[in-house]
């Protein structure tokens, strides 16, 4: 096609085409700059980086397909998944907020493959099928998180990631991770029992109530945002109550509801 529109031009459209330039090393500097003033998510620089990789070396190797782990120490993590459809191992992002000692927040995030054609919340999230072409399989991704989570302190905004990560794992025949699964929604109810009947303790509410700045249903998004929510209530800097970091660890999410009654991703 490009052939046959050359064809077409009449030579003052086409003469750039032939003309040749010494190659020039990238203006890394300028590029990053860039990329930061537009504001694309982890997984979008992280598709950036295969094209990058296609380009100066053909294939992409393994390692460039997940983005790197953050380097520690931190003193827990707050996880959050998207699903494709209904199925709960069907994930097809994961996000990862990890928290250092001075409270600062470091978020990994990655698509996922779940291998599957039925894409039911794409309306939600905007995931498709055709943005994880190239992503890892959920076993890739558990796999690299081993080393960052294992036997740490895990924060999910109610039952539903760790459910999924589970599902994920019953149907690779592997073992959940061994993790201290902690609950934010719960941590949320002893740190603002007013909004209880008003607004709730979803992070859609909390959103409002505590001023977070954050995309819903983004899972490196709604992964800081639970990791907030666990530090305004240790601060206690919003609302009437707050729950000693002592109190917060003892949240702990050791019962799942059934599948029925777990939001989606």
């Amino acid at each position: 096609m490009e052939a046959q529109v050359i064809a077409l031009a009449p030579p003052a459209a086409k003469a750039w085409n032939f003309r040749r330039t010494d190659s020039y090393a990238e203006p890394e500097a300028l590029v990053d700059a860039l990329i930061e003033r537009l504001g694309l998510s982890p997984f979008e620089r992280a598709a950036l980086s295969r094209q990058k990789a296609r380009f100066e070396g053909g294939a992409v190797a393994a390692e460039n397909v997940l983005p790197p782990l953050p380097a520690g120490p931190f003193r827990f993590f707050a996880l959050d998944v998207e699903t494709a459809n209904h199925d709960r191992a069907s994930i097809c992002q994961v996000g990862v907020a990890c928290i250092r000692p001075d409270d600062s927040i470091v978020t990994w995030v990655t698509l996922v493959d779940p291998q599957t054609r039925h894409w039911s919340f794409t309306g939600l999230h905007g995931i498709h099928g055709g943005m994880v072409g190239d992503a890892p399989r959920i076993n890739e991704v558990l796999e690299a998180l081993e080393p960052l989570l294992s036997g740490s302190m895990v924060y999910q905004h109610s039952g539903f990631d760790r459910s999924a990560i589970r599902a994920a794992c019953a149907g690779l025949g592997r073992s959940e991770p061994d993790r201290h699964w902690l609950d934010s929604v719960g941590v949320a109810r002893r740190a603002w029992p007013e909004l209880k009947g008003n607004g709730g303790h979803g992070l859609a509410s909390l959103k409002q109530f505590l001023g977070l700045s954050f995309e819903h249903h983004d899972a490196g998004e709604d992964a800081c945002a639970a990791a907030q929510v666990v530090l305004h209530a240790e601060r206690g800097t919003v609302g009437r109550h707050k729950v000693p970091r002592a109190l917060v660890e003892e949240v702990e999410t050791t019962a799942l509801p059934p599948a029925e009654h777990l939001p989606t991703g």
